[in-house]
C-alpha cells in the first residue's frame, strides 16, 4: 500500500491577496533577523495587491545567539509596516519562562 496525498492537499495555498512568512528558530541571532525581516519586507512590495500579509514566528527566539535581547527588541517594535504578526512559544522560550517562575532549574544554561 502507498500513501499519497488527497487531491488539492498536495500544495499549499493562501486565499488570493494573502501573503504568509514563517519564520523559525531565530536563537538570539538579531544579526540575521533585521535582514531577512527586510527581505520579507521587500518581498512583500514586490507581490501586487496584497491586501492581508501575516507574519507568524514559529518560537525559540531566545537562547544560544549572541543577542537573544535584541531579538526580543525587534520582534516588540521593529517589524515591518502593515503586517499581521502571530508569534509561537518555542521549547526555549518554554524553559526560560519555567526559570523565572521557578518551576524549572537552569544549572546548564
Amino acid at each position: 500500500m502507498s500513501l499519497s496525498a488527497s487531491p488539492g492537499l498536495d500544495r499549499p495555498t493562501l486565499p488570493e491577496g494573502h501573503l504568509l512568512y514563517a519564520v523559525g528558530d531565530i536563537h538570539g541571532r538579531s544579526d540575521l533577523l533585521r535582514p531577512l525581516l527586510d527581505e520579507i519586507a521587500a518581498d512583500a512590495t514586490s507581490s501586487n495587491g496584497a491586501r492581508t500579509k501575516t507574519l507568524v514566528f514559529l518560537g525559540d527566539y531566545v537562547d544560544r545567539g549572541p543577542d537573544s535581547r535584541g531579538v526580543i527588541d525587534i520582534l516588540l517594535a521593529e517589524l515591518p509596516r502593515g503586517f499581521e504578526a502571530h508569534f509561537l512559544k518555542g521549547n526555549h522560550e518554554a524553559l526560560l519562562l519555567g526559570f523565572l517562575y521557578g518551576a524549572t532549574p537552569l544549572e546548564h544554561w
